[in-house]
């Protein structure tokens, strides 16, 4: 500014600067969605040469965050104030990291052939929609819908997509197993008879429909039990039992009952009365135990008189019906067979009596 006196000759000047900043306009874009399995993008505010930065979340100063970017570490209310001289600027945004939908099914479901239920269940978020498919085609969809049953086997797939947005997926398959079909046979043959002296039996497996994952229980009706295959069990004193054998195949599951094995005081009941040596696999041999003789001899004769079989303690051979001589073994006749035991029990006592046996085939 000059100031000159009207008629003088003298001037004075002053000079001022006026300087007109120009506005900081910060913009952090929209509100923004993540799951925590996105690339988290940073938040930008503009390059302002000379600029402080200050950044803000959930109205806390975010430690060492100085420049003009930040990436979000976690959900809330990021502010940024940018400063320049006696401008300023700010902008707020609303940040959400959803956590991920974590899906776990199993890698095989199995079920029965006799009761085809699929049983399909996924872990549960409030609000999530479901959608469950099979070989790829979609058979259900709905809000909540984490449990599913079906009578199918396949590739069963769930996605889940929470309300926030963020989703995950799984899959099993489905398999139908075989039913079990449990089956025993024992020795001595069911129905048997055995003195106390000696109460063991032994179950022979017969089950079909046996897979990797088979199991099974045997109830020996003595309140004991075992989960062999083929066991052989000593039975605990005189009684009557039945014996249930239970096969597992995963979740299905079939048994068996069999009986009656008396188990009989020690006399000379103990010898079957006949059996059908017809090779059909059961009662094939006349069977009978030690039953507590430290010693005996046991003899068959035919009609005639002549010895057809003979056996002593030790010996694990039992008549299968054949005529045993000077000649060549051959098939008995049908009919009623003599027989003698001459033994010597446990006590010393020695004992010798009769019956008879009838063979049928």
């Amino acid at each position: 500014m000059t100031v000159q006196p009207a008629g003088s000759s003298c001037i004075g000047q002053d000079f001022v600067t006026v300087r007109f900043d120009t506005a900081i306009t910060v913009n952090l874009g929209p509100d923004v969605f993540y799951c925590t399995t996105d690339p988290i993008q940073p938040l930008q505010a503009p390059v302002v040469g000379g600029a402080t930065y200050v950044w803000y979340r959930n109205n806390l100063t975010v430690p060492g965050a100085n420049g003009p970017s930040l990436t979000p570490s976690g959900s809330g209310t990021y502010v940024v104030v940018v400063l320049a001289g006696s401008c300023i600027g700010t902008d707020t945004v609303e940040v959400t990291i959803s956590p991920t939908v974590q899906v776990t099914l199993p890698d095989t479901i199995r079920f029965c052939q006799s009761n085809p239920l699929v049983q399909l269940e996924a872990p549960y978020y409030p609000g999530a929609t479901y959608e469950w498919t099979l070989n790829g085609v979609s058979v259900a969809r709905g809000v909540g819908l984490y449990r599913l049953l079906d009578t199918r086997g396949g590739v069963w797939r769930v996605t889940i997509t929470t309300a926030s947005g963020c989703s995950g997926t799984a899959a099993t398959f489905a398999e139908a197993i075989q039913n079990p079909r449990p089956d025993f046979e024992t020795e001595p043959p069911i129905p048997a008879r055995i003195a106390a002296s000696n109460p063991v039996v032994r179950f022979i497996n017969r089950s079909q429909g046996v897979t990797p994952y088979t199991f099974f229980r045997w109830d020996f009706g003595d309140s004991t039990t075992s989960t062999d295959p083929n066991p052989t069990h000593r039975f605990p004193g005189a009684g009557t039992y039945y014996v249930t054998l239970y096969m597992y195949n995963g979740q299905c599951v079939d048994s068996i009952r069999r009986g009656p094995i008396v188990i009989a005081p020690v006399d000379g009941s103990f010898i079957p009365t006949g059996f059908t040596p017809n090779g059909d696999g059961i009662n094939d041999q006349l069977y009978f135990p030690a039953l507590g003789y430290q010693d005996y001899e046991f003899f068959i004769y035919n009609r005639w008189g002549q010895l057809v079989f003979q056996k002593r303690l030790g010996e694990t051979r039992y008549w299968d019906g054949n005529e045993e001589g000077a000649g060549p073994r051959r098939p008995a006749s049908e009919g009623v067979y003599v027989y003698v035991f001459k033994g010597i029990k446990d006590n010393g006592e020695r004992e010798t009596f009769t019956g008879t046996i009838t063979l049928t085939r």
